[in-house]
């Protein structure tokens, strides 16, 4: 089972992403944008940490498949550096939230 602390930074990402997503306004993000928000939502009031712990789960497998989704967006600008720094948000909530899942996989 994922610590409190886990499922706190969870969220707290989660809600990162959400605002990261929304923040772009790409209407071909619209369905892991809409995800997000249901999944930010959804962490607000969970009955139990079981039912926040597969919430989490089901939306990290949900927004960040081994093929599509999150994991394979690149968000384009023709300047390298700027490319780079717009990536790098989805990247690292992608990489903190793969961290946290993994941790507790065998849970």
């Amino acid at each position: 089972m994922m610590s409190g602390t886990d499922m706190k930074k969870a969220a707290e990402l989660f809600t990162e992403l959400r605002d990261y997503l929304v923040s772009l306004n790409d209407s071909g993000l619209y369905y892991q944008t809409r995800y997000a928000c249901d999944t930010v939502r959804s962490l607000e009031a969970p009955e139990d940490a079981g039912e926040a712990e597969e919430i989490i789960r089901r939306a990290f497998r949900g927004l960040f498949p081994a093929r599509g989704g999150l994991s394979d967006v690149v968000l384009w600008d023709g300047d390298q550096e700027t490319r780079a720094a717009i990536n790098e948000p989805l990247r690292r909530i992608e990489k903190e939230l793969r961290t946290i899942v993994a941790l507790h996989a065998a849970d």
